[in-house]
This record gives structure tokens, C-alpha cells and sequence, in this order.
């Protein structure tokens, strides 16, 4: 990587390339220590998460720790459909705030990949993901679109999966 120059690399994944088991924080610690030594401009880790937890990625919880910036990539695909959506949502930041969630039609249209911008707040299937306030925003806004009045907090919880608590 060094002797060809490169300054920006990606890496899929970080389970495979850590060269050990990456539920041992010696297997993030040591692969991020080599990642920096490499002195680039920038990289991408892509890590997975337990099917259980979507917070943090599998392993130790120093993957999440080392990481500067991480986003959390869902889809809403079922049975291979086509097109789909996928959301991008940022759940750690290091240097600034947390960007706005992200929302793409993808489409598989011959030998072409058709992405469009897309408002994820409005894919129900990607919801879940967001953060509480914005579920609860999202919730009331498509609630008085649809019945010119607002909702009850008993409505608001069924919609958002939220408690009244929370609410």
C-alpha cells in the first residue's frame, strides 16, 4: 500500500483482516494500529454487527472505541426484490456532529445500478432506525397529513414502537 502510493483505502471486512479473533480487543486495538501506521489520508472499515445488535459491530467493544466515524448501513430488500431502499445512519462521530440519516432507491436495471436520493423518514420498513425525536416527528407529521388532526400519545407509541414514557 505504501510503496504504490495509496492514500485511501477499503477494507472488507474488518472480521477477516484483523488476523485474529475479533471478539478480543487485541484483535481491534492491533488491526487499528496497524491501519494508522500506514499514515493515509483516509479509510473505510466495513465491520458487521451480531444479528442481535445493531449498535455496535461483532467483537470487542474496542472496534466501536477505535472507530472515528461510524454509520450503520440497513436495507429494506426482501425476497430480492427490485428496486429496493437502503438507509445510511451515523452513529458515531469523533470530529462534529452526527449527519442527517440517509435514504437511496437502488435499482438493478440491466447491467446498470440506478441510485436516487430518497428521504429515508419515509420508508416505514427503515424507521427503526432512526432516533427517537425523529421517529416521533416523522409520526405526527404523517398522522395529521393523513387525518387533519394530531395524534394521541397512545397512537403516537403504536406507530413508533416508542413507550408513552419516551413520548
Amino acid at each position: 500500500i505504501i510503496a504504490e502510493g495509496y492514500n485511501f483505502i477499503i477494507v472488507d471486512s474488518a472480521g477477516l483482516a484483523c488476523g485474529a479473533e475479533p471478539e478480543r480487543a487485541e484483535a481491534a486495538t492491533s488491526y487499528y494500529r496497524a491501519l494508522r501506521s500506514l499514515r493515509l489520508d483516509g479509510s473505510i472499515t466495513i465491520a458487521h454487527h451480531s444479528r442481535t445488535e445493531d449498535k455496535y459491530p461483532f467483537g470487542s467493544v474496542y472496534w466501536w472505541n477505535c472507530m472515528r466515524s461510524i454509520w450503520l448501513m440497513r436495507n429494506d430488500q426482501a425476497d430480492n426484490r427490485n428496486p429496493f431502499h437502503v438507509g445510511l445512519f451515523h452513529r458515531k462521530s469523533n470530529h462534529g456532529v452526527l449527519e442527517e440519516p440517509q435514504g437511496y432507491k437502488v435499482e438493478f436495471a440491466g447491467e446498470l445500478i440506478v441510485l436516487e436520493n430518497t428521504d429515508v423518514r419515509r420508508i416505514k420498513t427503515l424507521r427503526e432506525h432512526l432516533g427517537d425525536t425523529t421517529k416521533v416527528l416523522v409520526a405526527i407529521q404523517e398522522f395529521v397529513k393523513a387525518n387533519n388532526q394530531g395524534p394521541t400519545r397512545e397512537e403516537l407509541a403504536e406507530d413508533t414502537g416508542l413507550s408513552r414514557g419516551v413520548i
